[in-house]
């Protein structure tokens, strides 16, 4: 099965923006625009490597969803990104709490982005 990276954000161009860097690293890419339709999609797919997550989102945020991901078992050694414009220092400590793998600025680097995918998905 080919590897698969979720990229999750309420805001279309800032997913489009992350798909874009990782289709050219020649990854597959599965979107949802909230943690709680991430959810699902990490129940439904194989092979995801790695999530790419943004913070502040409608009906499930992206402390919540790395919350209810950190919960399961099968997830624990999950690669989680977070996505933000902005990010408090509650909200970072929360998720260093959480395990979050480490975070990214949007709009997002792409340098950083190849960097992580080179590290989780080779």
């Amino acid at each position: 099965m080919a590897t698969k990276v979720l990229i999750v954000d309420d805001s279309k161009t800032a997913r489009k923006e992350v798909v874009r860097v990782v289709h050219n690293h020649g990854i597959l890419t599965i979107e949802a625009q909230n943690g709680k339709e991430a959810l699902a999609k990490l129940e439904e797919k194989e092979d995801i490597k790695l999530v790419f997550c943004d913070v502040n989102m409608p009906e499930m945020n992206g402390i919540e969803f790395l919350e209810a991901v950190k919960k399961q078992d099968k997830f624990q050694n999950l690669p989680v990104v977070m996505l933000t414009s902005e990010a408090t220092q509650d909200v970072m400590k929360r998720a260093k709490e959480l395990g979050v793998t480490g975070w990214i600025i949007k709009p997002a680097d792409p340098k950083t982005v190849n960097t992580l995918l080179d590290t989780f998905c080779a």
